[in-house]
């Protein structure tokens, strides 16, 4: 099982490619073909999509750089349209809220006006706890 990189998202907990046939897919242009077989646009157009949010998360205003990876193509489930480009915690985000703008304005109307801000503590909790 060396010849095959670890997944743990796998029931083998291996990739279904093995090593060479990765490296090979990557060089031979692999992400061109995912970026077209799943959002239906060329390397070329998410380079233009990439020019025009100035590399940033086109929710948060952030470089993907925690994941280290490109940012997340953003499409529609029921119309399969690309929305732009989103870094990972967003992205996962939208997905967690079934891309649901009325979840999310609840999300964040309960953010800014929690229900229970008083009834438990009259006095601020301290924010640090001492050893």
């Amino acid at each position: 099982m060396t010849e095959f990189y670890k997944a743990k998202t796998t029931k083998s907990g291996v990739q279904s490619w093995c090593k060479p046939c990765t490296k090979l897919a990557a060089k031979s242009g692999f992400k061109d073909w995912k970026l077209r077989k799943y959002y239906g646009i060329t390397s070329e157009q998410y380079r233009h999509l990439h020019d025009v949010q100035k590399g940033v998360c086109a929710i948060c205003h952030r470089p993907n750089v925690t994941d280290k990876q490109a940012l997340n193509v953003d499409h529609c489930h029921k119309t399969l349209k690309v929305r732009g480009l989103l870094c990972a915690n967003c992205n996962r985000g939208l997905g967690l809220f079934q891309d649901n703008p009325m979840l999310m304005e609840r999300a964040a109307t309960y953010l800014k006006e929690p229900p229970v801000t008083d009834l438990f503590f009259s006095e601020p909790r301290p924010t640090k706890r001492n050893p």
